[in-house]
């Protein structure tokens, strides 16, 4: 991530986005560009999270359903950086 330390860092989901479970998952459909994406039980919890909370508190959610997950900061992180770029979420800072 670029620019402020990521608990300045807020993310959001963007417009349009329909978001339906699947099993232990989530299939996103996004309008434009026309996609769908597939979220295994951990990226569907983290997308479920990114609402406007910082890297840290949805890193501290995740923690109580993975407990024991080691860097789990750096992977959640990780996971939201990756969510933006595939357009499933909307870095705080560009709003």
């Amino acid at each position: 991530m670029t620019g402020g330390p990521p608990d300045e860092v807020r993310h959001h989901h963007p417009e349009g986005v329909v978001a339906e479970p699947t099993g232990d998952g989530l299939v996103l459909y996004l309008p434009f560009p026309e996609s769908l994406h597939l979220l295994d039980p951990s990226a569907a919890l983290v997308w479920q999270l990114a609402d406007g909370r910082s890297p840290a508190d949805v890193s501290s959610a995740v923690a109580g359903r993975f407990p024991g997950t080691p860097r789990l900061l750096e992977d959640v992180v990780r996971t939201l950086d990756d969510m933006v770029e595939r357009g499933l979420l909307i870095d705080g800072r560009s709003l």
